[in-house]
């Protein structure tokens, strides 16, 4: 499993995988040519296009500490950029946005659907088709704004349906 990952979301329903790497220049030059070798006669900037790019990170997380606001999280952080495509098709941070932009792997979900390798920061998906599903559900989810968006409630990858 990668670290980075660009989703493209064309109108309302349509979502695809473009590019996925270890390394974000890397995932972002690979969108990058994507978009001017198919996408660049197709797109049409005035439409409703949008990118996202998931960042999947190890967090350090000790659920053995106390800590004064009960806040319940894991040790994977899956944080949520959205991107913007320039006139140029270049890609930008849409720092307007302000919908939800993180959520967290809990040790449960972990234990359910992950096993411990050193590909991945620390552990490996037992099936990766299911891990893709979850993530193009957590790209769908972001862009329909159903994500948690309380201040202390917990974010977590259980509000995810598969």
């Amino acid at each position: 499993m990668n670290k980075y990952y660009v989703y493209m979301i064309k109108g309302d329903s349509f979502i695809k995988k473009i590019a996925s790497s270890n390394n974000k220049k890397d995932t972002l030059d690979n969108f990058k040519l994507y978009l001017k070798n198919k996408e660049k006669k197709s797109i049409d900037l005035k439409e409703n296009n949008k990118c996202i790019l998931l960042k999947i990170e190890k967090i350090n997380w000790d659920p053995s500490k106390t800590q004064p606001i009960k806040i319940i999280h894991g040790p994977i952080k899956i944080s949520v950029n959205y991107l913007i495509i320039t006139p140029r098709y270049s890609l930008t941070v849409n720092k307007n946005e302000k919908r939800n932009n993180h959520l967290f792997l809990t040790d449960d979900f972990i234990k359910k659907e992950m096993k411990k390798s050193n590909d991945f920061p620390g552990f490996k998906p037992n099936d990766k088709k299911k891990v893709e599903k979850y993530l193009k559900k957590i790209v769908e989810y972001s862009i329909l704004d159903k994500l948690e968006k309380k201040l202390l409630a917990p974010k977590t990858i259980d509000q995810i349906k598969i």
